[in-house]
């Protein structure tokens, strides 16, 4: 019933509702998954600080019915709603990586497992910031249309929407990589990549809103890789940086139904490549 305050080299959220806030730390070395079947009532603080990863949601769907805050220090993963179907976000969620994180995957577990966000909320960064590792956002659901911003240091690694993913507000994001792997995008979509590494998204994208892409990195960034993408407005790629954008590049079917303009820069890299090794590319008017 009341306020939780807990350090531990190991921590287990195994089945228990909380009715006041909820601080809790993990500091060691195992790695520990929680069954889950958990009800956080308030504000929800989880750090791992160890080197094993800290897992929610294995069996049992948790809920959270206040914000929640995830929070990596340590040297390996934060793994929510892991393998769970129906797992609950009923307040905002706010994101933090730091030092040698691995990063936080959301759903990662099987291809049942859900986590949904509920209307008037969103997911961004924390007050510590995204400065290591990954954000994926695997089967994940946000309703409604409240603005997401996630802006990743270029210290931390990427940023993966999908696969099964469904977003309901505009995205605005910055990362060091990006990978749009099986996402519908009801809003706006702007997006830009900063990073050496190459990115190769494997498609199964809808966006339903005016999408900008701007690769301004040193790797390249590729779009339909397998499965097709679909732009039902207009859609913007601009490449400023040292590599290639590659649209539409191994896939059949896209398909583009707005003015889709592409902006490259003139030094500094070589080119926009679209439907390269794809079997056919629709523009619609």
């Amino acid at each position: 019933g009341g306020n939780l305050v807990v350090s531990s080299p190991n921590i287990y959220f195994d089945g228990c509702t909380f009715n006041g806030t909820v601080d809790a730390t993990k500091t060691g070395s195992g790695s520990n998954a929680g069954r889950g079947g958990n009800i956080f009532n308030q504000h929800c603080n989880i750090t791992n600080n160890g080197s094993g990863y800290l897992l929610l949601g294995n069996t049992d769907a948790d809920i959270w019915n206040d914000d929640a805050v995830f929070t990596n220090n340590g040297s390996e993963r934060i793994l929510p709603c892991w393998a769970s179907t129906g797992n609950q976000f009923n307040g905002n969620i706010f994101l933090n990586t730091t030092g040698s994180a691995d990063g936080i995957y959301f759903c990662g577990g099987n291809s049942t497992a859900t986590a949904t966000l509920a209307a008037g909320k969103t997911i961004q960064a924390g007050s510590g910031g995204l400065n290591a590792g990954y954000i994926i956002l695997k089967q994940f659901t946000q309703l409604g249309s409240a603005p997401i911003n996630l802006s990743l240091h270029t210290t931390a690694t990427y940023l993966q929407f999908g696969p099964s993913s469904s977003i309901g507000g505009n995205v605005s994001s910055v990362s060091p990589g990006i990978f749009f792997n099986g996402c519908t995008f009801s809003g706006t979509v702007n997006t830009t990549k900063t990073g050496t590494t190459n990115d190769a998204s494997i498609g199964n994208n809808i966006f339903n809103g005016n999408t900008t892409i701007t690769n301004a990195g040193a790797g390249y960034l590729l779009l339909g890789n397998g499965n097709a993408d679909q732009f039902n407005s207009n859609a913007t790629f601009n490449n400023s940086g040292n590599n290639n954008i590659h649209v539409a590049y191994n896939s059949s079917n896209n398909v583009f139904g707005g003015v889709t303009t592409f902006n490259n820069a003139t030094v500094g890299n070589t080119g926009i490549y679209v439907g390269a090794y794809s079997a056919g590319t629709k523009l619609n008017e």
